[in-house]
C-alpha cells in the first residue's frame, strides 16, 4: 500500500517548533504562540490536528445517532482507515487497515486489537457497534486508498459569467446588509473566482464591525469577518514566504495596529499556506462558533486551526459613517471612506451560510460549483450567483433586498 497523505498532529495549546535543522526541532512552550508570531519564534503555533486531503485521501466527519450498525460514506473502497472522537475523550484513536482480519481494529497506544467496532467498505466505513457512534459525539476519519493505480481528476465546467474587477478603485459593496451580520455564531463563507495581482493585500471578501480604528469597538454585538491574501512584504506576515491566505474574525479588521497595543489574543491568523495566482479557486470557510476554524480550496481541507479571535477589541470601520459594517469584496473601505488595497480579479460565485458546512457538503459544493455535477446542495442564507451579465448590480438569489453594487468592475463570459 502506498499513499499520497500526511497527517499533521501536535504538541497542544502553547507548544510550537522554534527552531529546525536536518532531523531535528526544538520545542518551545512560550505564552501565546500563534501564527503571527514573528521571524525569531518561527511563526506557526499549531493546535488540534488537520488531515491533509489529495486524490488518495479523504476526510469524513459525523456525528453519533446512537445505531449499532451505521455506514459513512467515503466516496472510494479506503484501504486504510484512521479514527479519531474530536473531542479527544475515549475511545483512543485507531487505525484499520484492509490487512488486518476482517472488523479488527488496532488503538495507537496499546497492543491489543479490538474487535467488532468497524470495517472498511466499498464506499467507505462501517460502525459495527455503537463504541464510533454514541449519541451527540462528533468523531471523524481519514480514510486512504492506494496510489498505485492512476485516479483521473475530473474536470472543471467552465460556463456562466463573472465580474472582473480592475484593480483601480474597482470593487463590489454590499452596504450594510443584515444577512452578512452572522459573525457571532457558526458561519461558512465561499468564494468561487481568481486572483491576478501579485506582492499585495487582497480583500477577498470582508465585513467591517463599524468601528474607528484606535477606538474602542462601540458595536459589541457586531464581528468582523475576512478572507484575505496577504504578500509576504506585508508588515505582519512575520516573514512568510509568497501570498498566503489570512483569515479575519474580530473586532479588528485590516488597519493600522494601535501604538503600544500588546494582545493576546491576535486579529487575525496567517495560514501559511500560498493562494494561486491566474488559477480558478474555490474557497470555503468555516467556523464552529467557538474558535475551530477550517479552510477548503477546491473541496479539500487546506488547513485547520483552533484559535479564538473575537478577544481583541480594536476596531475599523469600513464605510462612512460611524456605525457603518459593510461588506466588500476587492478592496478595503477606509475610515476616510476611500477604496484601499482594490485588486484585479474576477468573481463566479459567493454564498454566505449561517451555520458550519461539513466537510461533505463542502465537497459536494465543489462539485455542484465547479465540476457541474449533479448532487445534493447545501441551502445558503444567501447567494450572489452572478448571473445578471451586465449593468451596476449584483443580484441576490434569495432575497433582491441583499442585491449588492458594482463600482468600476466589468462582466465577462466565462
Amino acid at each position: 500500500m502506498s499513499t499520497d497523505s500526511s497527517i499533521l498532529t501536535t504538541g497542544g495549546s502553547g507548544t510550537y517548533i522554534r527552531d529546525t535543522t536536518h532531523g531535528t526541532a526544538t520545542i518551545s512552550a512560550a505564552n501565546h504562540v500563534n501564527q503571527n508570531d514573528g521571524p525569531a519564534t518561527v511563526g506557526e503555533g499549531v493546535e488540534g490536528s488537520a488531515f491533509c486531503e489529495s486524490l488518495h485521501s479523504r476526510l469524513v466527519q459525523w456525528v453519533g445517532n446512537g445505531t449499532t450498525v451505521r455506514g459513512i460514506a467515503g466516496g472510494f473502497a479506503p484501504c486504510a482507515a484512521l479514527l479519531v472522537r474530536d473531542d479527544g475523550s475515549a475511545p483512543l484513536p485507531e487505525i484499520i487497515t484492509d490487512t488486518m482480519p476482517a472488523g479488527t481494529s488496532a488503538p495507537l497506544s496499546t497492543a491489543a486489537n479490538n474487535t467488532g467496532r468497524v470495517s472498511l467498505s466499498t464506499t467507505g466505513l462501517t460502525l459495527d457497534d455503537a463504541t464510533w457512534n454514541a449519541l451527540g459525539v462528533s468523531y471523524a476519519a481519514l480514510l486512504l486508498r492506494s496510489s498505485d493505480a492512476a485516479v483521473a481528476e475530473p474536470a472543471p465546467v467552465a460556463s456562466g459569467k463573472y465580474v472582473e474587477l480592475s484593480g483601480s478603485s474597482s470593487s463590489i459593496q454590499f452596504g450594510e446588509n443584515a444577512v452578512l451580520d452572522v459573525g457571532g455564531g457558526p458561519f461558512s463563507l465561499e468564494w468561487y473566482g481568481r486572483r491576478m495581482t501579485f506582492g499585495a493585500c487582497i480583500p477577498l471578501w470582508m465585513r467591517g464591525n463599524g468601528t474607528i480604528s484606535g477606538t474602542k469597538a462601540a458595536n459589541a454585538g457586531e464581528y468582523s469577518w475576512g478572507l484575505f491574501v496577504y504578500p509576504p512584504v506585508d508588515p505582519y506576515s512575520h516573514g512568510w514566504v509568497g501570498d498566503v491566505f489570512r483569515v479575519v474574525h474580530t473586532n479588528y479588521l485590516a488597519g493600522p495596529l494601535v501604538t503600544g497595543e500588546v494582545n493576546t489574543n491576535w486579529y487575525s491568523w496567517n495560514t501559511g499556506v500560498i493562494a494561486p495566482l491566474n488559477e480558478d479557486m474555490h474557497l470555503i470557510l468555516t467556523h464552529d462558533g467557538s474558535g475551530f476554524w477550517r479552510l477548503y480550496l477546491d473541496g479539500v481541507c487546506i488547513k485547520q486551526r483552533e484559535m479564538d479571535m473575537t478577544n481583541v477589541q480594536w476596531g475599523e470601520r469600513s464605510n462612512a459613517g460611524v456605525g457603518a459594517h459593510d461588506a466588500i469584496i476587492g478592496a478595503r473601505l477606509t475610515a476616510a471612506d476611500v477604496l484601499a488595497d482594490s485588486r484585479q480579479m474576477r468573481v463566479y460565485l459567493n454564498r454566505i451560510y449561517n451555520r458550519e458546512l461539513s466537510a461533505e457538503e463542502v465537497r459536494r459544493r465543489y462539485a455542484r460549483a465547479v465540476l457541474g455535477q449533479s448532487v445534493p446542495d447545501a441551502a445558503p442564507l444567501e447567494e450572489w450567483a452572478y448571473t445578471d451579465g451586465s449593468g451596476t448590480t449584483l443580484s441576490a438569489t434569495n432575497n433582491s433586498a441583499n442585491n449588492a453594487t458594482i463600482a468600476g468592475g466589468t462582466w465577462g463570459d466565462r
